[in-house]
């Protein structure tokens, strides 16, 4: 999933900049066919001759070292050999090209440094005889794990798919029942695989006719393995451990000196030696920025500037200037003080570093092919992968999730294709990779993966926090804004994690899910009462406050909560702990906030005794147009979504006041904070908060939009319905006239027109409208699942009603108008 949901307005600039490199690519060719019309003596651009190769190099038999490898290497010493081998040959092999553009150029690669490979792994120098021998082995595949490549097309099942993440690829869709079924088509952006085949894909269907099983295909782990020769298995798990091993290492530092010194050459450090100076994308800076900067540092034309850029947008990274240290450093410098308030991350290497780095990044695709071949390999493969290291009690998967963050874009693409092609295509395996994953992200010894995903980002928000409540402001550093926004994409995961809600409960599943639910109310604490306004009386605000943040992170969290509410409605007993956890929480926020006469405290003076023709009532002694308020009550809403599922198993009255009677609140405190919110609105169209700027406007269009009412404008109106189930009729009206400071007016023979201005009783009339719309709304709209009796067909009908009854409508535009519809597909 991608952030386009997200209503992120100070990325605007996004838009604008792919319109200025689509201009730049067309005036990019007029430019570099002029320049070679000219003969431009540029030094990126200029086609010099590659060095010529070494006699060392020329006269390297790949063949013969590889029998070496075969028959006199012994086991333990191998890996030794190996790295002696490609201490020597890797940097010459793999060399930078006079023109920084064209990267690294491969010198005999194929011949001397995979070559060996394959002599010593099918043991004879007819590597391809025995390619099609070990062929022979395999049965015919009944899953497909195809990867997909950027804008391929991939499609998906509406009636047949678990989640909407489970896509086939042309081939199998065309040859499957789904494509007689409803079905979406999408456009890949590179990454995924075809799920043909997997179990825990489909409710039906799940194989196509390509990739049907037979009764001879359906053998064991061993059975597929001893299809293979034992000399076979016992070299390719020793050559495969090397490899991994060594990639590892190379891909998993930043630093040269890390690096093992059997593979540290002559060349690698000293004042005389080769350097290369290495920027880095860092997603923060935009390409003109990166050009200017370029230009200045190794004095580029712009066009040469922008296919850097290019680089490294695409690789994740891209040399930019090789030479010795000095003149190295110098680039670095004027980058880091053309940057000077977030600098781009531009490093400094040995180029037998970078050398080496570019030859793992080989391998990793190296041994996709080979796991091609067989399924034995594969599985080989997959067993090497969770070997635990012997200085670390780390599995190698481990080690390479770890080490994830110091990888660059296409390293990363490289090592998740290479888990896609091994661990992916085994459903046995898949589970033990999504075991390791949990560890290995976090280092827990039990599996708790709820609890787990929601710890890691309630690290980033700890950062964030003031007084216990996140906030946001626009003068932080734009590099940890990034960083913060890149942390929400963890919430991603608990959406595909809680997609499936479970047939049944074991004790561990529900005090995991208990958890992690723990966690998660945390989080909605941290996001409740935050982005608090007060009215501006006299002066206009000087400037807007920080607030597209708390709503995209409202939006990334509003799947989590429908999802949560769904495994909590299925059973009972976890529906009435989380109620109470709920309920405690919200009690929490109350004792340190300003809502704490929410607390039944029997000397607090925040409650005010109001009286209406003989009827006295208690009233919260709160005024929305001079006490703070906010629009984000996660904890509150998340209450009121629950309340309304206890009548499944219980009485819902009895329950929600026993509860209250042990914490000791009051049965309104469900709906108050609610409430305040529909008075700010109500004011905000009265004209009353004009000096708050646009900052208070986009957050009450938000409020209610299509994006973000569900969890927020829907769930308020709901609290207020089932605030006025809770208590008398009377007294739930003078309560919301009080709010609404509609009293003292009503109460007048003349309405006010006496006392008041004409202004202030425009305003007055106004706020009633809107007093009388919000009683409208509360009475009438009942068509929600378990307020009315309406199933969520029902409902999503209804919305498609009214949705058309404004105007015809396309399906793609009649989606974007509806609410998260859940696993009801249109």
């Amino acid at each position: 999933m991608d952030d386009a949901d997200s209503i992120d307005l100070s990325d605007n600039d996004e838009f604008m900049l792919d319109v200025e490199i689509t201009a730049a690519n067309v005036q990019e060719a007029i430019n570099m066919a002029l320049a070679e019309d000219d003969n431009s003596n540029s030094n990126l651009t200029t086609n010099v001759d590659l060095p010529p190769l070494s006699d060392e190099l020329i006269n390297f038999d790949g063949n013969k070292f590889g029998e070496e490898l075969l028959h006199q290497t012994e086991y333990d010493s191998m890996e030794k050999v190996l790295y002696q081998h490609w201490r020597t040959f890797v940097p010459q092999c793999f060399i930078f090209h006079t023109n920084l553009i064209k990267g690294i150029v491969e010198q005999r690669a194929d011949e001397i440094l995979f070559r060996p490979f394959d002599i010593y792994l099918y043991g004879t120098l007819n590597t391809d005889d025995a390619i099609q021998v070990i062929r022979s082995y395999n049965k015919k595949s009944t899953v497909c794990g195809h990867l997909f490549k950027s804008e391929e097309p991939t499609y998906f099942c509406r009636d047949c798919c678990v989640d909407p993440t489970c896509v086939l690829c042309t081939d199998c869709f065309l040859q499957s029942e789904h494509r007689k079924h409803r079905y979406k088509m999408n456009v890949s952006a590179g990454g995924g695989y075809c799920d043909c085949g997997d179990s825990e894909a489909w409710k039906q269907h799940v194989h196509c006719n390509l990739h049907l099983p037979h009764d001879d295909n359906k053998d064991s782990a061993d059975d597929v393995l001893n299809r293979l020769p034992s000399d076979l298995r016992l070299r390719a798990k020793h050559l495969f451990t090397i490899l991994l091993r060594f990639i590892i290492k190379l891909l998993s530092t930043g630093n040269p000196q890390d690096v093992p010194n059997d593979l540290k050459n002559e060349y690698w450090d000293g004042d005389h030696k080769r350097y290369v100076t290495i920027l880095f994308n860092d997603e923060i800076h935009t390409y003109d920025q990166v050009i200017n900067v370029l230009s200045r540092a190794i004095q580029c034309s712009k066009p040469e500037g922008h296919e850097l850029a290019s680089l490294v947008d695409r690789e994740g990274r891209t040399a930019i200037r090789i030479g010795t240290m000095d003149q190295c450093r110098d680039v670095q410098q004027i980058i880091r003080i053309r940057t000077a308030d977030v600098p781009l991350k531009c490093e400094i290497y040995p180029s037998a570093f970078i050398s080496l780095q570019y030859f793992a990044q080989k391998i990793l695709s190296y041994l996709q092919t080979i796991m091609e071949i067989s399924d034995g390999f594969r599985r080989i493969f997959c067993e090497c992968e969770v070997q635990s290291d012997a200085q670390q009690d780390l599995t190698l998967t481990e080690k390479a999730l770890l080490s994830e963050k110091m990888l660059w874009k296409s390293a990363r693409a490289a090592l998740h294709q290479i888990f896609i092609n091994s661990f992916f295509m085994d459903s046995e395996w898949k589970k033990t990779f999504a075991i390791l994953y949990m560890k290995a992200r976090y280092l827990i010894s039990s599996h708790n993966a709820f609890q787990t995903i929601v710890d890691s980002f309630l690290e980033y928000c700890q950062l964030k926090l003031d007084h216990g409540k996140l906030l946001f402001s626009r003068t932080i550093n734009a590099s940890m804004q990034h960083e913060f926004r890149r942390a929400q994409s963890i919430l991603y995961d608990l959406k595909y994690l809680l997609g499936v809600v479970p047939q049944e409960y074991s004790i561990e599943l529900r005090e995991n899910f208990l958890n992690g639910f723990r966690a998660f109310l945390q989080l909605l604490s941290y996001m409740h009462g935050m982005d608090k306004v007060t009215r501006q009386v006299g002066q206009h605000l000087e400037f807007d406050p920080e607030w597209e943040t708390a709503f995209n992170l409202v939006i990334k969290i509003q799947s989590i909560v429908s999802s949560v509410l769904d495994w909590c409605s299925n059973d009972k007993e976890l529906l009435l702990r989380v109620y109470e956890a709920t309920g405690s929480a919200l009690l929490e926020i109350q004792k340190t906030s300003d809502i704490s006469h929410l607390i039944k405290d029997k000397t607090s003076s925040s409650m005010v005794k109001t009286t209406v023709h003989d009827l006295k009532v208690d009233c919260y002694a709160y005024d929305v147009a001079k006490d703070p308020v906010t629009v984000h009550i996660p904890v509150m809403r998340l209450f009121v979504a629950l309340h309304i599922h206890l009548h499944k198993y219980t009485d819902t009255l009895t329950t929600f006041n026993s509860l209250c009677e042990q914490l000791q609140m009051y049965p309104c405190f469900v709906y108050e904070e609610a409430l305040r919110i529909q008075v700010l609105c109500a004011q905000h169209v009265a004209g009353l908060w004009k000096r708050n700027g646009y900052s208070l406007s986009n957050q009450i269009y938000y409020y209610s939009n299509v994006k973000c009412r569900k969890e927020m404008y829907d769930r308020d109106i709901l609290a207020l319905q089932v605030g006025a189930s809770l208590i008398s009729a009377d007294t739930y009206l003078v309560q919301l006239l009080h709010k609404f400071n509609l009293l003292e007016w009503i109460r007048s023979p003349e309405n006010g027109h006496t006392s008041e201005t004409e202004s202030r009783v425009k305003e007055k009339v106004r706020i009633m409208e809107e007093f009388l719309h919000l009683l409208i709304i509360i009475i009438g709209e009942r068509y929600e699942p378990f307020i009315g009796k309406v199933t969520r067909e029902e409902k999503l009908t209804r919305e498609i009603v009214h949705q058309l009854c404004i105007s015809p409508m396309a399906h793609s535009e009649l989606i974007r108008g509806l609410q998260d519809c859940g696993q009801i597909e249109l």
